[in-house]
């Protein structure tokens, strides 16, 4: 199956598991919860492949910065630069 057949298919998952999931929800009376199951497993599911599809076709590339491909996180800059953070708790 090629990857626009693909993209296609998991959209039109996310959109029968949405649309499944918003009829089902919206009914006062529940008797059969199978469908509003359905509804979140088709579209987590859908969800799930298209993302693992997205990612697939838009690898993320390194930046200039960062040789090691690793994200910095908010407690890593501090660590790099001391100065700054005394500079924050003066001010």
């Amino acid at each position: 199956m090629s990857a626009k057949n693909q993209r296609i298919l998991y959209f039109i998952l996310i959109l029968i598991g949405g649309a499944l999931v918003f009829t089902e929800q919206g009914k006062e009376n529940r008797e059969d919860p199978y469908l509003l199951i359905l509804g979140f497993v088709l579209l987590m599911f859908g969800l799930y492949k298209a993302t693992t599809r997205w990612v697939r076709d838009n690898p993320k590339e390194n930046s200039s910065n960062d040789p090691g491909g690793e994200e910095e996180t908010g407690n890593d800059r501090w660590k790099s630069n001391g100065e700054d953070r005394e500079k924050d708790k003066t001010t």
